[in-house]
């Protein structure tokens, strides 16, 4: 399910529930086999999220709860345990329909689509991102979320025109924010991007 709505000048549109089930490139998205949460209820809250300029001029608030999730998120940096899961997708945006490209993305929250622990204990999730359908040649950046999208985030893919390429990497998140992390595609070359999520730091 889609909401729009209008932030800061752009359009962004919200995914209310993400299915986390394994799905074969290309195919499509099954209805059932949603992700449980502990307590076998489905996922509250978006887990998704699409923006588009990157280059928005950040409000008190927003640079407020940035600073407020780094601090959160350095803290939690220290002592980590890798914790393995089965398989899950996170996020698939050809079911969103919009693909990455020209400095728009999605902020994501892979912990609630996965069911992983949603008490602020995540760090950092271990991910296969994928590219699937590019056009051009590009790369795919991500950062912990930013609520003032001006991160500059790290290459975590890079994609060649018609070619499925993936990279495995783990990923920062931003403790005790909206979502956990943004993933974009600096470049006119536009792809669509899958996550899955393997595992994840606490």
């Amino acid at each position: 399910m889609f909401t729009s709505r209008t932030l800061a000048g752009r359009a962004r549109w919200g995914l209310a529930a993400l299915a986390g089930t394994a799905l074969a490139l290309g195919a499509a998205w099954p209805a059932a086999a949603r992700p449980l949460q502990e307590g076998g209820g489905e996922p509250s809250g978006p887990t998704a999220q699409a923006f588009g300029d990157r280059t928005a001029v950040p409000s008190a608030d927003a640079a407020d709860t940035a600073e407020a999730g780094a601090s959160a998120m350095a803290a939690a940096a220290t002592n980590l345990t890798y914790t393995t899961v089965e398989p899950c997708r996170a996020f698939d945006s050809r079911q969103a329909g919009i693909p990455l490209g020209f400095g728009g993305g999605y902020s994501l929250s892979p912990s609630l689509a996965c069911g992983l622990p949603t008490d602020g204990s995540v760090a950092a999730i271990m991910a296969n991102v994928i590219s699937v359908n590019a056009v051009g040649t590009g790369y795919v950046r991500s950062s912990a979320y930013d609520p003032t999208m001006t991160a500059p985030g790290a290459t975590v893919l890079n994609f060649n025109n018609k070619l499925v390429s993936s990279n495995a990497v783990p990923l920062s998140t931003c403790v005790g924010c909206a979502f956990e992390i943004d993933v974009w595609v600096p470049s006119p070359a536009t792809t669509h991007i899958v996550v899955d999520v393997v595992g994840y730091f606490s």
